[in-house]
């Protein structure tokens, strides 16, 4: 946790799992050398509140739109591939042309982003920058006016929230654009949580929320471990004789 403190830029996520037949959550923070896996016992803002790594962090969080989120760190990313699912869903269900070409559109700047860093470079141009701003606004202007002809009033409606939803976090979804140490997606810790989906369905959940905490604590250890290509069973004997930390 100190480490991830420490970092830049967090990436963070939850899944559901399952407590002597009530659902709780285990919380996921990720960054390319530290991995660490709490209990929160709901996704709400008075829970977040409550957990240190929201408390203390004053760097970017990256998240699949969690809104509570807002009220912590300093800076925040939004997913896109989280949104690409929606922007895929969009198109499915209104066969409107937009949601299609905003989906290109972000896979072509995630992939301008990749070649630019390994020119070595940190940042686009100015020039470079304004004309990807100004095809988002022409894609979203073509959006509005698309929406005005939708379709049934249950696709009109979530589609009009999800173009609400786009503008006004407009500078979240691109903030990779302009911060390079910003990633594209929250993926990182998305893939972490899939141990613990494993562990749900080998042993169909949990007994009591302290198994639960012991859980996450050996987690946190063993993916911390991994993420820094060190051997599992020497680090953690290490540990244990006080010969090493994760510091």
């Amino acid at each position: 946790e100190d480490n991830l403190l420490k970092g830049e830029v967090i990436m963070t996520d939850s899944t559901p799992v399952n407590n002597n037949e009530k659902q709780v959550n285990i919380r996921n923070f990720s960054n390319p050398y530290n991995v660490l896996y709490v209990l929160s016992r709901k996704k709400s803002l008075e829970v977040f509140k409550s957990m240190s790594v929201f408390q203390k962090f004053t760097g970017i969080f990256v998240h699949d739109h969690e809104t509570a989120i807002y009220h912590f760190g300093m800076f925040h990313g939004e997913c896109n591939v989280h949104l690409m699912r929606y922007l895929r869903k969009n198109t499915q269900e209104t066969g409107n042309s937009w949601s299609c070409s905003m989906s290109a559109f972000l896979c072509g700047l995630n992939q301008a982003r990749k070649d630019r860093i390994k020119e070595q470079k940190s940042c686009f141009s100015e020039i470079q920058l304004q004309r990807y701003e100004q095809r988002f606004d022409e894609i979203m202007t073509l959006a509005k006016e698309q929406n005005k002809h939708t379709r049934g009033t249950i696709a009109y409606k979530e589609e009009k929230r999800l173009i609400n939803r786009i503008l006004k976090y407009r500078e979240n979804h691109l903030l990779f654009l302009y911060d390079f140490r910003v990633p594209f997606d929250n993926n990182m810790s998305e893939r972490d949580l899939r141990k613990c989906k494993n562990r749900q369905k080998m042993a169909g959940g949990f007994r009591s929320e302290d198994g639960i905490s012991m859980f996450c604590s050996i987690m946190s250890v063993v993916e911390t471990l991994k993420r820094r290509k060190m051997n599992i069973l020497e680090g953690i004997a290490n540990l244990f004789a006080d010969k090493v930390s994760l510091a």
